[in-house]
Protein backbone atom coordinates (compact mmCIF):
# COMPACT_ATOMS: atom_id res chain seq x y z
CA UNK A 1 0.00 0.00 0.00
CA UNK A 2 2.96 2.28 0.55
CA UNK A 3 5.43 3.44 3.19
CA UNK A 4 4.07 3.16 6.55
CA UNK A 5 4.36 6.51 8.45
CA UNK A 6 3.05 5.17 11.94
CA UNK A 7 1.37 2.47 13.56
CA UNK A 8 -1.75 3.44 16.21
CA UNK A 9 -4.56 1.90 18.10
CA UNK A 10 -7.34 1.59 15.59
CA UNK A 11 -10.67 3.62 16.64
CA UNK A 12 -12.96 1.59 14.71
CA UNK A 13 -12.88 -1.11 17.06
CA UNK A 14 -11.90 -2.20 20.59
CA UNK A 15 -8.32 -2.15 19.80
CA UNK A 16 -5.65 -2.33 23.04
CA UNK A 17 -2.90 -2.68 21.04
CA UNK A 18 -1.49 -0.59 17.79
CA UNK A 19 -3.05 -2.68 14.88
CA UNK A 20 -3.75 0.28 12.61
CA UNK A 21 -1.22 1.05 9.55
CA UNK A 22 -0.95 4.97 8.38
CA UNK A 23 0.86 4.46 5.07
CA UNK A 24 1.69 7.67 2.96
CA UNK A 25 -1.45 6.64 0.88
CA UNK A 26 -3.91 5.21 3.26
CA UNK A 27 -4.43 2.88 5.82
CA UNK A 28 -5.29 -0.74 7.01
CA UNK A 29 -6.34 -2.11 10.23
CA UNK A 30 -4.53 -5.26 10.67
CA UNK A 31 -7.24 -6.20 13.85
CA UNK A 32 -10.31 -5.55 12.28
CA UNK A 33 -9.17 -5.04 8.21
CA UNK A 34 -10.58 -1.61 7.59
CA UNK A 35 -8.99 -0.18 5.29
CA UNK A 36 -9.14 3.02 2.79
CA UNK A 37 -7.22 6.10 1.27
CA UNK A 38 -5.77 8.64 3.24
CA UNK A 39 -8.43 11.23 2.01
CA UNK A 40 -11.48 9.10 3.25
CA UNK A 41 -10.18 8.58 6.58
CA UNK A 42 -12.41 11.86 8.14
CA UNK A 43 -15.06 10.60 5.82
CA UNK A 44 -14.98 6.96 7.53
CA UNK A 45 -14.94 8.31 11.14
CA UNK A 46 -17.97 10.03 10.41
CA UNK A 47 -20.01 7.29 9.58
CA UNK A 48 -18.72 5.25 12.21
CA UNK A 49 -18.84 5.56 16.31
CA UNK A 50 -15.71 5.62 17.87
CA UNK A 51 -15.63 2.83 20.33
CA UNK A 52 -15.51 4.26 24.04
CA UNK A 53 -12.89 2.48 26.13
CA UNK A 54 -14.62 1.84 29.58
CA UNK A 55 -11.44 2.09 30.93
CA UNK A 56 -11.61 5.74 30.34
CA UNK A 57 -13.39 6.38 33.47
CA UNK A 58 -10.80 4.49 35.73
CA UNK A 59 -9.91 6.87 38.97
CA UNK A 60 -12.03 9.61 37.83
CA UNK A 61 -15.67 9.12 40.44
CA UNK A 62 -18.72 11.51 39.97
CA UNK A 63 -18.02 12.02 43.42
CA UNK A 64 -14.65 13.45 42.76
CA UNK A 65 -16.34 15.28 39.62
CA UNK A 66 -18.47 17.27 41.39
CA UNK A 67 -16.09 18.56 43.90
CA UNK A 68 -15.26 21.24 40.99
CA UNK A 69 -16.75 24.07 40.13
CA UNK A 70 -16.18 27.37 38.99
CA UNK A 71 -15.65 29.10 42.16
CA UNK A 72 -12.32 30.15 42.05
CA UNK A 73 -10.17 30.21 45.15
CA UNK A 74 -7.88 32.28 45.58
CA UNK A 75 -4.81 30.36 44.86
CA UNK A 76 -6.54 30.31 41.18
CA UNK A 77 -7.61 33.58 40.88
CA UNK A 78 -3.66 34.37 41.36
CA UNK A 79 -2.76 31.42 39.10
CA UNK A 80 -5.02 33.51 35.98
CA UNK A 81 -4.11 37.12 37.03
CA UNK A 82 -0.39 36.54 36.51
CA UNK A 83 -0.93 34.75 33.15
CA UNK A 84 -3.33 37.63 32.28
CA UNK A 85 -6.45 35.51 31.43
CA UNK A 86 -9.79 36.79 32.41
CA UNK A 87 -11.42 34.54 34.88
CA UNK A 88 -14.80 34.73 32.83
CA UNK A 89 -12.56 33.24 29.88
CA UNK A 90 -11.51 30.16 31.95
CA UNK A 91 -14.82 29.63 32.85
CA UNK A 92 -15.65 29.77 29.18
CA UNK A 93 -13.03 26.99 28.85
CA UNK A 94 -15.16 24.77 31.18
CA UNK A 95 -12.36 25.02 33.80
CA UNK A 96 -13.07 24.17 37.07
CA UNK A 97 -11.48 24.27 40.07
CA UNK A 98 -11.08 22.44 43.63
CA UNK A 99 -8.72 22.88 46.69
CA UNK A 100 -5.37 24.25 44.84
CA UNK A 101 -6.20 22.04 41.32
CA UNK A 102 -7.89 23.44 37.55
CA UNK A 103 -9.56 20.77 36.13
CA UNK A 104 -10.29 20.42 31.74
CA UNK A 105 -11.50 18.34 29.38
CA UNK A 106 -9.92 16.61 27.12
CA UNK A 107 -10.84 15.20 23.75
CA UNK A 108 -9.56 13.02 20.90
CA UNK A 109 -9.90 13.57 17.17
CA UNK A 110 -13.78 13.18 17.13
CA UNK A 111 -14.46 15.58 19.68
CA UNK A 112 -15.71 13.29 21.84
CA UNK A 113 -14.60 13.64 25.46
CA UNK A 114 -11.26 11.63 26.44
CA UNK A 115 -10.93 12.58 29.77
CA UNK A 116 -9.28 15.39 32.02
CA UNK A 117 -6.49 17.41 32.68
CA UNK A 118 -5.47 18.34 36.19
CA UNK A 119 -2.88 21.68 36.62
CA UNK A 120 -1.50 21.52 40.29
CA UNK A 121 -1.45 24.78 40.89
CA UNK A 122 1.73 24.89 43.61
CA UNK A 123 2.81 21.37 43.43
CA UNK A 124 4.72 19.19 41.24
CA UNK A 125 4.62 17.84 38.35
CA UNK A 126 2.39 20.24 37.53
CA UNK A 127 -0.12 17.95 35.15
CA UNK A 128 -1.53 14.94 35.60
CA UNK A 129 -3.76 13.27 32.72
CA UNK A 130 -7.08 11.06 33.17
CA UNK A 131 -7.13 8.75 32.97
CA UNK A 132 -3.75 7.74 33.13
CA UNK A 133 -1.90 8.15 29.50
CA UNK A 134 0.76 9.21 27.24
CA UNK A 135 0.34 12.69 26.62
CA UNK A 136 0.13 13.09 22.72
CA UNK A 137 -0.04 9.02 22.06
CA UNK A 138 -4.04 8.87 21.93
CA UNK A 139 -5.04 12.36 23.62
CA UNK A 140 -6.28 14.73 20.91
CA UNK A 141 -6.62 17.26 23.65
CA UNK A 142 -9.37 20.49 22.62
CA UNK A 143 -10.91 22.63 24.55
CA UNK A 144 -14.08 24.45 24.44
CA UNK A 145 -13.58 26.94 21.73
CA UNK A 146 -10.59 25.20 20.92
CA UNK A 147 -11.81 22.45 18.31
CA UNK A 148 -13.73 24.07 15.56
CA UNK A 149 -16.96 21.85 14.99
CA UNK A 150 -17.24 24.19 11.47
CA UNK A 151 -15.02 24.19 8.53
CA UNK A 152 -12.79 27.45 9.14
CA UNK A 153 -11.66 29.35 5.89
CA UNK A 154 -9.18 30.57 8.36
CA UNK A 155 -6.17 30.02 11.23
CA UNK A 156 -6.10 27.83 13.72
CA UNK A 157 -3.53 28.15 16.61
CA UNK A 158 -1.37 24.96 17.93
CA UNK A 159 -0.12 25.77 20.81
CA UNK A 160 1.34 23.14 24.33
CA UNK A 161 -1.42 24.01 27.08
CA UNK A 162 -5.12 25.22 27.20
CA UNK A 163 -3.87 28.06 29.24
CA UNK A 164 -2.12 29.35 25.93
CA UNK A 165 -4.96 28.83 24.04
CA UNK A 166 -7.17 30.52 26.86
CA UNK A 167 -4.65 33.56 26.15
CA UNK A 168 -5.13 33.76 22.22
CA UNK A 169 -8.42 33.51 22.43
CA UNK A 170 -9.10 36.32 24.78
CA UNK A 171 -6.54 38.41 22.81
CA UNK A 172 -7.56 37.37 19.07
CA UNK A 173 -10.65 35.45 19.02
CA UNK A 174 -9.10 32.35 17.02
CA UNK A 175 -9.09 28.75 17.82
CA UNK A 176 -6.44 26.52 19.09
CA UNK A 177 -5.82 23.33 19.81
CA UNK A 178 -3.27 22.47 22.41
CA UNK A 179 -1.52 19.35 22.56
CA UNK A 180 -0.74 19.38 25.98
CA UNK A 181 3.16 19.51 26.17
CA UNK A 182 5.41 18.54 23.67
CA UNK A 183 5.53 14.56 23.80
CA UNK A 184 3.83 13.96 20.29
CA UNK A 185 3.60 10.64 18.97
CA UNK A 186 4.19 10.08 14.70
CA UNK A 187 0.60 9.60 14.39
CA UNK A 188 -0.02 13.35 16.08
CA UNK A 189 1.34 14.48 12.85
CA UNK A 190 -1.37 12.53 10.71
CA UNK A 191 -4.07 13.92 12.52
CA UNK A 192 -3.31 17.26 12.58
CA UNK A 193 -2.65 16.69 9.24
CA UNK A 194 -5.98 14.96 8.35
CA UNK A 195 -8.19 18.09 10.31
CA UNK A 196 -6.22 20.92 8.93
CA UNK A 197 -7.97 19.45 5.44
CA UNK A 198 -11.07 20.31 7.57
CA UNK A 199 -10.88 23.11 10.23
CA UNK A 200 -8.34 25.68 8.65
CA UNK A 201 -6.30 27.00 5.96
CA UNK A 202 -3.50 27.18 8.00
CA UNK A 203 -1.85 26.56 11.04
CA UNK A 204 0.00 29.10 13.44
CA UNK A 205 2.21 27.19 15.97
CA UNK A 206 2.92 29.32 18.92
CA UNK A 207 4.98 27.06 21.14
CA UNK A 208 7.11 28.23 24.60
CA UNK A 209 10.32 29.63 23.88
CA UNK A 210 12.31 26.58 24.82
CA UNK A 211 10.54 24.27 22.48
CA UNK A 212 11.82 25.61 19.37
CA UNK A 213 13.70 22.95 18.03
CA UNK A 214 10.08 20.55 18.60
CA UNK A 215 8.25 23.67 16.82
CA UNK A 216 10.36 23.24 13.44
CA UNK A 217 10.26 19.68 13.64
CA UNK A 218 6.43 20.12 13.66
CA UNK A 219 6.16 22.93 10.94
CA UNK A 220 8.81 20.31 9.03
CA UNK A 221 6.17 17.21 9.41
CA UNK A 222 3.18 19.02 8.72
CA UNK A 223 4.38 20.60 6.03
CA UNK A 224 5.35 17.52 4.74
CA UNK A 225 1.77 16.73 4.32
CA UNK A 226 1.00 19.19 2.38
CA UNK A 227 -0.15 22.07 5.08
CA UNK A 228 0.22 25.70 5.40
CA UNK A 229 2.02 26.35 8.58
CA UNK A 230 3.40 29.61 10.08
CA UNK A 231 5.57 29.33 13.15
CA UNK A 232 6.25 32.14 15.98
CA UNK A 233 9.43 32.28 17.62
CA UNK A 234 9.43 35.21 20.45
CA UNK A 235 11.18 35.13 24.21
CA UNK A 236 7.92 35.37 25.47
CA UNK A 237 4.90 33.00 26.24
CA UNK A 238 1.50 34.03 24.90
CA UNK A 239 0.37 34.74 28.50
CA UNK A 240 3.35 36.86 29.29
CA UNK A 241 1.82 39.65 26.82
CA UNK A 242 -1.32 42.09 27.60
CA UNK A 243 -3.80 41.48 25.16
CA UNK A 244 -2.84 44.38 23.08
CA UNK A 245 0.50 43.43 22.33
CA UNK A 246 -0.45 39.97 21.52
CA UNK A 247 -2.76 41.16 19.33
CA UNK A 248 -0.53 43.40 17.31
CA UNK A 249 2.15 40.13 17.36
CA UNK A 250 -0.45 37.84 15.96
CA UNK A 251 -1.60 40.66 13.35
CA UNK A 252 2.05 40.86 12.24
CA UNK A 253 2.65 37.37 11.84
CA UNK A 254 -0.26 36.76 9.60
Amino acid sequence: MGKVIAMTRCPFHGDTDPSLAIYDNGYYCFGCHKSGKLEQWMIDLAHEKPVTDSALHKGRTKKNLDSYSYMYGDDAKDFFEKRNIRLDIAEDFKCKYHSGTLLVDTHDIYGNPSGQQIRYINRKPKYKLLPKRVSGEDVYPSYSRCLPHEPLKYYCFLVESVYDAMKLYQATSLPSIAILGTSMKMDLFMKLSVLSRQFATTWVLYFDPDAKVISKLLATKLSGYGVRVVEIYTDLKPYEYNDDDLESLINEVL
